[in-house]
């Protein structure tokens, strides 16, 4: 379940969803998007105390987007889907889903950051 994950009709890609990531989508996506090829959508976008910064929303598969994908049951899958730009800024990156005593979060461990801001969602490249 962990591991590396194919983009679904493209070259595979160096970018892991890692398996804590599926599991927190099939605990909390709602039962109605579960019917839909509804997923997480991960995008890169200008902003932040250190350039760049990730941003994470529930969304539908767009043109060109990477799309990973998890099969719990026949008729039962959960994606993610990276926008081809993103995707620059990602590879080599792991996203994960951490849970802790004082909340948790996704997060994305990119080895392309060059520094990081204090709240771990902006960096530089």
């Amino acid at each position: 379940m962990s591991g590396p994950a194919e983009g679904v009709g493209q070259a595979q890609v160096d970018f892991t969803v890692d398996e804590s990531v599926w599991f927190f989508l099939r605990d909390t996506l709602p039962a109605h998007l579960k019917q839909e090829p509804a997923g997480l959508r991960i995008s890169v976008r200008g902003g932040g105390c250190s350039g760049l910064s990730y941003h994470f929303e529930m969304d539908q598969e767009r043109e060109g987007d990477h799309v990973f994908k998890h099969t719990w049951f026949e008729d039962f899958v959960e994606h993610v889907y990276v926008d081809r730009r993103s995707m620059l800024f990602l590879k080599g990156s792991v996203l994960v889903y951490e849970a802790g005593d004082f909340g948790s979060q996704l997060k994305v461990r990119n080895p392309n950051a060059k520094s990081t801001c204090g709240c771990g969602e902006s960096f530089s490249v």
